[in-house]
């Protein structure tokens, strides 16, 4: 890993692969129980230095001094603290602002946050995805939401695991919480079968399970050491597709659903950069009751009511729904689940086809930035 330049002193890069290391044991380490306690929305002042690295290894720092927004736990106390450290990502997507979301690490509790920064006239930062670094000192006040202010959260991830057995799959949630009119949506799908890579001639079967939230009864931001927790009643059913192919296009496509088990309890818990889903009545059915993943999008912000939200449509992850989402969009669509084209992540309604309805719902989103 580059951390950029010489000047970064030893004790520095023993402290970042320390933090480093902390979030790989995250991933590594069994699922637990953690202590519950609430969270509320808090003013963060931050101020410090942040490192932005590209693919390309190239490496620029961004001065940090701003104010923002954030729901931070009750066990962390309102105050000041020093050199704490960030890791995160960073858009830069115009002349003028660098978009950062990531993890700030405070008293051993991650907390997520977003903030903007002024875009430094020197060095130029040419227009991408980074990652970044570094620490900063922050202040943390009470707040409350102004009135009617809403809180949309949202979270995508991709399904490595069905207890100890490789999976291959998707979950997506997606909330919006407020003093009245809140929702929780989350579904996905997983499957024990390797995805196909190319549409090869001849008759190929997939096996699908497919997941639903049906009523949500706690969603939760930030609490009880998790980012995001949802606890609800959840749907689970059995999905065979038959796809028949001729000439690297698909001539027929047959499909049977079997429900598995409906309106059975189960809880959803993500902390970044991994996400759990428990499920017990599926444990008697299929073996094994936990559908574990990685974290590859996560966001939350604050709006008010005539405002969007986190749009679904933004495919490529740098903040702004524009024609290159949907030329991703164009390439799948007709795709439907089990076929090579297939990327639940373009699925905007989550039909498990790629279709018009799709391509509607990122019209609507269009130009839509977060």
């Amino acid at each position: 890993m580059i951390f950029g330049e010489e000047r970064m002193n030893h004790r520095k890069v023993v402290k970042y692969i320390g933090f480093f290391t902390a979030m790989l044991v995250l991933v590594a380490a069994p699922v637990y129980a953690p202590p519950r306690f609430a969270a509320h929305p808090a003013q963060i002042v931050a101020e410090g230095n942040l490192k932005l690295m590209g693919f390309d290894h190239s490496s620029v720092d961004v001065p940090v001094d701003v104010s923002f927004m954030a729901i931070v736990p009750d066990a962390i106390e309102r105050g000041d603290y020093i050199g704490v450290d960030f890791f995160g990502f960073a858009v830069v997507a115009d002349r003028t602002m660098v978009k950062i979301d990531g993890i700030l690490n405070i008293t051993d509790i991650f907390v997520w946050v977003k903030f903007d920064v002024t875009k430094p006239a020197d060095p130029e930062i040419p227009a991408g995805r980074y990652s970044a670094l570094g620490e900063m000192n922050i202040s943390i006040a009470e707040t409350t939401l102004p009135s009617g202010e809403v809180t949309w959260a949202m979270m995508k991830g991709r399904i490595t695991d069905f207890g100890d057995t490789e999976a291959f799959g998707a979950l997506m949630a997606h909330a919006k919480i407020s003093d009245s009119n809140n929702f929780t949506k989350a579904n996905g799908f997983f499957s024990l079968q390797p995805p196909e890579t190319e549409e090869t001639p001849g008759t190929r079967v997939y096996t699908f399970y497919i997941i639903n939230l049906l009523i949500a009864t706690k969603t939760e931001l930030n609490t009880g050491g998790r980012n995001l927790y949802i606890e609800g009643n959840w749907s689970v059913s059995n999905r065979t597709t038959t796809i028949t192919v001729q000439e690297s296009k698909e001539i027929n496509v047959e499909m049977t659903i079997k429900p598995l088990v409906e309106n059975v309890t189960g809880k959803l818990s993500a902390t970044l950069p991994s996400f759990n889903l428990t499920i017990p009545a599926l444990k008697p059915i299929l073996g094994a009751d936990n559908i574990t993943g990685q974290i590859v999008f996560f966001h939350f912000k604050f709006a008010k009511p005539f405002e969007h939200g986190i749009p679904m449509s933004d495919f490529n992850r740098d903040r702004l729904v524009n024609i290159q989402d949907i030329a991703n969009m164009g390439k799948a669509f007709g795709a439907k689940l089990g076929s090579p084209r297939y990327n639940f992540d373009l699925d905007a309604n989550q039909d498990f086809v790629i279709n018009i309805l799709d391509v509607a719902k990122a019209g609507q989103e269009f130009g839509e930035d977060y």
